[in-house]
């Protein structure tokens, strides 16, 4: 199941739940969103041929989309609008993915928990690629 979080016309974010997907190729993102999250199924045996990918020319401004896996834990995620007002908030527990698309978020943690991060780098730790609701 996907679940497209809103505020008005601006998807803010995509809650995949670990059920995504069935026996193929399934992507929850649509083929004009710079980040691309699919779940692929396949049985034992199956071969995917051997590929690469060629180069693209990338032009992408805006912001800096992110993708959170949940590999073991519960976590509750608040999503804000691009203003920061508070939109909702969701639990997400061991299998269950994120796509931040827009606006922004926060964590509590309410068990133990590892995420797994995507996103377009580079990463800067000087603090200056974020902008906090506090």
């Amino acid at each position: 199941m996907i679940e497209n979080i809103n505020s008005g016309q601006d998807c803010l974010a995509l809650v995949i739940s670990k059920d995504f997907g069935s026996y193929g190729s399934h992507f929850a993102t649509s083929l004009e969103n710079p980040l691309q999250v699919g779940v692929i199924e396949r049985g034992a045996g199956d071969v995917i041929s051997a590929h690469r990918h060629m180069p693209i020319q990338m032009n992408h401004s805006g912001i800096r989309q992110e993708f959170l896996h949940v590999m073991t834990g519960k976590v509750r995620v608040t999503f804000f609008d691009a203003e920061g007002q508070e939109v909702t908030e969701r639990t997400l527990g061991q299998g269950d993915s994120l796509l931040q698309i827009s606006g922004g978020h926060g964590f509590h943690f309410e068990q133990p928990t590892r995420l797994m991060e995507v996103k377009l780098g580079p990463y800067s730790t000087q603090g200056n690629d974020k902008q906090k609701y506090e």
